[in-house]
């Protein structure tokens, strides 16, 4: 992650109740509000420069890798043994994959005992290509979402 400094690039910041503002915006799950998203076990980050949001992504520490949301809020929990990025969007070109590449070293180093990092992504093509393209692997294709897994170096 990148310092605050005033021309230190982006940098990934955890999003609390009071910097929720844009989560209406989410274009993959925007059923959930953000009681779900900041509940035990659950975090939401924001990619910024300076003060300018550039990137959300949400995520869930888990017992179990998920195949739907009922599954993701009925496994969160704190000490979960694996992490899932279940939204994540953007507001300029490349904030996505930039995002996913600072959370996941980001958590790595937080927990470095996580044993997979994971998606609940939507079956789109666009979430798809995203994916693939930024180093996932296709681990299972579920009848609400497919998930990816991202290695772990």
């Amino acid at each position: 992650m990148s310092s605050d400094g005033p021309m230190s690039g982006p940098r990934l910041q955890r999003i609390d109740a009071h910097d929720f503002t844009p989560i209406h915006d989410d274009p993959v799950r925007p059923e959930l509000d953000m009681t779900f998203r900041l509940a035990e076990g659950r975090e939401v980050y924001g990619l910024y420069d300076g003060t300018i949001l550039l990137a959300v992504l949400c995520a869930a520490y888990v017992t179990q890798i998920p195949h739907t949301v009922a599954e993701l809020r009925e496994w969160s929990l704190p000490l979960g043994t694996s992490v899932v990025f279940y939204s994540v969007w953007s507001y300029c070109r490349g904030a996505g994959h930039t995002i996913v590449q600072f959370a996941r070293t980001h958590m790595l180093q937080e927990h470095p005992n996580l044993e997979h990092l994971v998606t609940l992504s939507p079956k789109t093509t666009m979430a798809h290509d995203f994916h693939l393209k930024n180093g996932a692997t296709l681990l299972s294709e579920n009848a609400e979402s497919d998930t990816y897994e991202y290695p772990r170096s």
